[in-house]
């Protein structure tokens, strides 16, 4: 049997909207798509936007963007995704962006170039030290007296003596009146009242006898030389001098036999049987132990017999200055 079908006006008519029906059928089917999300693409000079099925063959153009298009999407009810430049400066309305609007880590180091963000674009404590790496701020990139004593901690995360390599806090880097009495350490060294018998023999070699008894030892604890002050003084007796002879008598500070200044000397004799001598002389101490003696010496080129020198209340002081 065969059979025949005649195509009316009002036939057609009806196969067109059959076949317009099931096109709206499929395209609502698959726009948004099964998770929900509508899939477009906006046009970059207009800002145009068009719906795209993804599910369509990559060869149409109903399924995907154009190269002068940004793919964004949403779900129903929620955010539009928008693709890189989807969106310029100049359609944002001034203030209308906060903080609270950008995700954490949305913004990244390799997206901004050297000028974009300035130091009056960032608010009083919002960079935490959590958020820098470890070669993030290095002392060039400090600027000098740009940080001041409120901007260190106090206790035990705040800058002390361990922090500081020894030597490099000069005079030059402390403000006047910085250091006052009350905060140094006095480093001073003196020795007991002592007393010594010198013997000036009676011959004619100008020999006589001397002696170091009296001694300080001071400790220069720092990592460079200090200077210091080395006081000392002693009275010297004549015993048993006579009549147009003399006695010469010195006092020099000594660190082993080595001098430290300049001697101190004078005469003695029957009329002037009694000399007090001082010392005061300025001296540089290297980092470590030192000791110092006061010596003193009795001589005379021509006796007619021994005669005995007291040295008495022989005293010596050392007194380290620092640097």
């Amino acid at each position: 049997m065969e059979f025949k079908f005649r195509l009316t006006r009002k036939r057609t008519a009806a196969v067109v909207v059959i076949v317009a029906l099931s096109a709206v059928g499929i395209g609502y089917a698959a726009i948004p798509d099964a998770s929900g999300t509508y899939n477009a693409c906006k046009l970059r000079s207009t800002g145009t936007i068009r719906l795209i099925d993804k599910s369509l063959p990559s060869s149409s153009l109903l399924s995907k963007c154009t190269v002068l298009e940004d793919e964004i999407s949403w779900n129903k009810g929620g955010a539009i995704a928008l693709g890189k430049d989807s969106v310029d400066s100049f359609m944002v309305k001034d203030g209308t962006l906060t903080s609270d609007d950008i995700g954490t880590g949305a913004v990244k180091s390799d997206e901004l170039d050297g000028n974009s963000v300035t130091s009056d674009a960032i608010a009083d404590g919002a960079v935490k030290n959590g958020e820098l790496d470890g070669d993030a701020v290095t002392s060039n990139k400090i600027a000098n007296g740009t940080v001041k004593g409120e901007d260190v901690a106090t206790g035990a995360d705040g800058l002390g003596s361990s922090n500081v390599v020894d030597g490099s806090l000069t005079g030059a880097d402390l403000a006047g009146g910085s250091v006052t009495t009350d905060r140094q350490t006095a480093n001073v060294a003196s020795s007991l009242p002592g007393s010594a018998t010198l013997v000036v023999p009676s011959v004619t070699s100008g020999t006589g006898t001397s002696d170091d008894s009296t001694t300080v030892t001071l400790v220069n604890s720092g990592s460079t030389a200090h200077r210091a002050l080395l006081t000392g003084q002693v009275t010297f007796d004549c015993v048993n001098c006579i009549g147009g002879e003399s006695i010469s008598v010195a006092i020099e500070g000594r660190e082993g036999a080595t001098s430290v200044g300049p001697a101190v000397s004078g005469r003695i004799s029957q009329n002037d049987p009694n000399l007090a001598l001082p010392l005061t002389t300025l001296i540089s101490v290297a980092p470590g132990v030192h000791t110092y003696t006061l010596h003193l010496t009795a001589t005379s080129p021509s006796l007619a017999a021994d005669r005995l020198v007291l040295a008495n209340n022989s005293s010596l002081i050392a007194a380290d200055l620092g640097r």
